[in-house]
């Protein structure tokens, strides 16, 4: 099972824009990988957010909202353009739909990359390991 890194500070997780119901489910789904994660109910909240904190990774629900997962990312990418010293957050675009309708669209914004919703563990694993190396490693421990 995918896990943390020892020794790593702890990931910080940041999911925009879902519903109730998908927040409990992503929350237990990074629970298993002993990951916690702040939610921001739209793009504003996460945006907001993102001005006080930086992300390691910031899941942005696309099935619930394209245009505050726009917005959000693009927030934060202005954010980061205005402020050198900032480290970027990798941006997830997180869908159900397989297409992901407008991938094109929202990795023109500044999305890094887009995980399927009924991604396993080990799925979302591979996802952090890859865009937060330094922090969660894919392989079991």
């Amino acid at each position: 099972m995918p896990r943390p890194l020892k020794g790593a500070n702890p990931i910080r997780v940041l999911l925009s824009g879902a519903r109730p119901a998908q927040q409990r489910m992503t929350r237990d789904l990074l629970s298993s990988l002993f990951v916690s994660a702040e939610f921001a109910h739209d793009g504003v909240e996460a945006a907001n957010l993102s001005r006080g904190t930086v992300f390691d990774i910031v899941l942005v629900d696309v099935d619930s909202s394209l245009l505050d997962s726009i917005f959000v990312t693009s927030a934060i990418r202005k954010l980061e353009r205005a402020t050198p010293s900032r480290r970027p957050a990798s941006v997830v675009a997180y869908t159900g739909i397989e297409p992901p309708p407008f991938e094109s669209l929202l990795r023109f914004t500044g999305a890094n990359d887009v995980l399927r919703k009924s991604t396993a563990a080990v799925g979302m694993g591979e996802c952090l390991a890859r865009w937060c190396p330094d922090k969660f490693s894919a392989r079991s421990l």
